[in-house]
Parts: structure tokens; C-alpha cells; sequence
């Protein structure tokens, strides 16, 4: 779909969308190069698109290694308008290039926003980025709290956050765990299940 959509001249629209979404498929999957490809031909259609140059910025930080050019990313976004900046985002990239201070007070900030978030109804206060939050500030035990959650569990599992979470730095301090290990093969696992499911359904027809 993502493809039919980016080669199609019809609506700039969905141009854009299938572009955001093989930006967002190559993020989960890893794919670096892919993100920052993807992201700026998506900004090429509109210089505001701000999503685009955040994704740019997490390729650059999180994939491939260079967080000094992801900060002035961050930093240029934030200027114009700090509402399209995940402040935890932008503190993982400040605290990978030494400003841990800056790095820390943005990461308190950070979960005041997703109270904010939560209390506007946007997102259940267990949710994938609070546990990030929580892990990267090293309380591990409520970081699990939420990783416990069930695999069907949209706001912790959904969208292919058992992937994402394999290469997101949030999650450094669990990664060497046991149970981070088996909380995030058993996610891979169902959802390798339903994919099977649904594969099964299409071949009969049922899809």
C-alpha cells in the first residue's frame, strides 16, 4: 500500500502518508539509511513536516550512531515548535553527546508531558514511552510493570514496538536482562502467531 501510494501523482496526500509509512516500517526494522531516504522525500513535498525531520533525527541518533548531528536536528525542530519533539527523544540524543544535565531535566520533562498526554486521554499512562522513560531513569521495576503487559497490548506491543524496542536506546538498561529478553521474544512470538493466522485466512479465502 505504502508503495502504490508514493508512486502515485494523484494525491499529494496519500503520497505522503505512504512515505511516513515506509519511513516508519524502516524505523522498526532498523533500516537507517532507509529512514533518512524515506523522511526526505517526505520533506521535499512539505519543509514543515515536522514528523519527518524528527524521524530523520532518530535515524541519525538511534540507527546510525551519530547523535551530534541528531541534537542540532532536535534543537532546530524544538525552536520552531517544541510540540513535535518527544522531549525523552531529544534527551537521549543530548546525554549520548555528553549533556547529561540538559539530558536529565528534559527527561523529567518528559513525563510530565505524558501525564499531560494521559490525562487528555491520548494515550493509557502504561503505555511503551513511559516504560522507556522509566527504564532509561533506571526504575527498572516500574519500567516492568508495564512491560508485563499481555502482547495484544496495543500501547505497549502494538505497532511493531517488539522490533522497535530491540535497537531503542531508552531500553539500555534492560537489555541485558532475562526478563527483558523473554518479555520481548514472547511479543515477537505472538506476533508471529497472528501473522500466521492471518495468512491462514487469506489463503481460504476469508480475508
Amino acid at each position: 500500500y505504502a508503495q502504490l501510494a508514493i508512486h502515485q501523482d494523484l494525491n499529494i496526500n496519500d503520497k505522503s502518508w505512504g512515505l511516513f509509512c515506509m519511513t516508519w516500517l524502516n524505523m522498526v526494522l532498523g533500516n537507517g539509511d532507509e529512514v533518512i531516504k524515506y523522511a526526505t522525500e517526505n520533506l521535499q513535498i512539505s519543509d514543515s513536516n515536522f514528523t519527518s525531520l524528527y524521524s530523520i533525527a532518530e535515524a541519525y541518533c538511534r540507527l546510525k550512531d551519530n547523535c551530534d548531528t541528531a541534537v542540532r536536528l532536535y534543537e532546530r525542530i524544538w525552536k520552531i515548535s517544541p510540540l513535535h519533539v518527544y522531549p525523552h527523544r531529544y534527551a537521549i540524543a543530548l546525554w549520548k553527546t555528553g549533556r547529561k544535565r540538559e539530558a536529565m531535566r528534559l527527561m523529567d520533562s518528559s513525563i510530565l508531558w505524558m501525564k499531560t498526554a494521559v490525562s487528555l486521554g491520548r494515550t493509557p499512562i502504561e503505555n511503551y514511552d513511559m516504560a522507556g522513560i522509566y527504564a532509561f531513569m533506571g526504575n527498572k521495576e516500574a519500567a516492568y510493570n508495564i512491560l508485563r503487559k499481555p502482547p495484544e497490548d496495543f500501547f505497549v506491543w502494538g505497532q511493531g514496538l517488539p522490533y522497535l524496542i530491540q535497537t531503542d536506546p531508552l531500553f539500555d538498561n534492560l537489555r541485558n536482562d532475562a526478563e527483558f529478553k523473554l518479555l520481548v521474544q514472547n511479543a515477537i512470538n505472538a506476533k508471529s502467531k497472528e501473522r500466521d493466522r492471518i495468512r491462514k485466512m487469506e489463503e481460504e479465502g476469508k480475508l
